[in-house]
């Protein structure tokens, strides 16, 4: 079984406050066994110090994508709907406009105020509800 260097710790113990006596220094040129030492704790600072941020629990991250999955699944159900209303009020506007088109010139002024009308009233409907 190998047995530790006794300057191990003192090596670590300079690494860590920047403190290296010329005995040590030679020290650690001849042994292996402190020179590993150093490289190793070298190794683990610049880790330590390139973390970006600490590991959340498991079952947090798990709580965190299950709910993603969800809204995410709600979303995509949801784009059939929405674009089937999209396309009816699409449609609805034409016909208004077309029917505007053939009026005579009284009856599309009335008509005119009446879409600005709807329309107003319709976009703070659908501002309100899409906002839920």
């Amino acid at each position: 079984m190998k047995t530790m260097c006794s300057h191990e710790q003192d090596v670590l113990a300079a690494q860590r406050n920047d403190a290296w006596t010329e005995e040590l220094r030679e020290h650690l040129a001849e042994c292996s066994d402190c020179a590993e030492t150093l490289m190793v704790a070298g190794f683990l600072q610049e880790a330590a110090a390139t973390a970006e941020a600490p590991v959340q629990e498991a079952g947090l991250v798990w709580w965190k994508l299950q709910l993603r999955a969800r809204r995410d699944d709600a979303a995509r159900a949801a784009r059939p709907v929405v674009m089937a209303e999209r396309a009816a009020m699409a449609v609805a506007g034409l016909g208004l406009l077309g029917g505007i088109a053939w009026m005579s010139a009284e009856a599309a002024v009335a008509a005119i105020g009446l879409i600005v009308l709807s329309a107003t009233a319709g976009s703070v409907v659908w501002f309100a509800w899409s906002r839920h």
